[in-house]
């Protein structure tokens, strides 16, 4: 801000307690809802830092991209994007060239 900056996008956290290194600890496999929780605190205290710049900063406007909920949503929806699961990765995509 003092160096003139005034619009300024910080992306939020996505759900990390559905990251690979986080499932392995669960016994089902599923994402760890203790840690998401986490996640979503932050996200929010960081909102609410972002609205209290942007009220004493004039011509300020930070925004956090919520991307915990984007993820989220990729992760417990995976038909609406195309795939069957959100935990295994997509088959190979094979392609044949073709010559003239």
């Amino acid at each position: 801000y003092g160096l003139g900056a005034r619009k300024v996008a910080f992306n939020g956290l996505p759900p990390l307690g559905c990251i690979p290194s986080q499932r392995v600890k669960s016994a089902t496999g599923e994402c760890i809802a203790q840690v998401n929780s986490y996640a979503v605190q932050f996200n929010a205290a960081a909102k609410k830092l972002l609205d209290g710049m942007n009220a004493k900063l004039p011509g300020a406007q930070m925004a956090l991209a919520d991307c915990y909920s984007v993820v989220k949503e990729l992760i417990d929806h995976p038909e609406r994007n195309g795939t069957v699961t959100s935990t295994a990765p997509a088959k190979p995509f094979r392609c044949v060239v073709v010559r003239a």
